[in-house]
């Protein structure tokens, strides 16, 4: 889970695309369905907001494409 975090928030700003995302985690030769990154976003969510951290604030679904971290400054 860390994983999909440190992505997210080191290009900031910016759309994460659900492919890189997964040819990033888990390479080029991986045999997962299409959904996993949207099944790890929303677990990542569930427990965020479980800690009162105002994830929507921050977190942005890009329809279609990917997610995008934004910085509240």
């Amino acid at each position: 889970m860390l994983t999909y975090i440190s992505n997210l928030v080191s290009v900031k700003s910016t759309v994460s695309k659900n492919h890189l995302l997964l040819e990033k985690i888990w390479g080029d030769n991986s045999f997962t369905e299409d959904r996993t990154i949207d099944s790890h976003i929303r677990n990542i969510r569930d427990k965020l907001r479980q800690v009162n951290f105002p994830i929507n604030q921050y977190l942005s679904t890009v329809w279609g494409v990917g997610y995008k971290w934004m910085n509240k400054e």
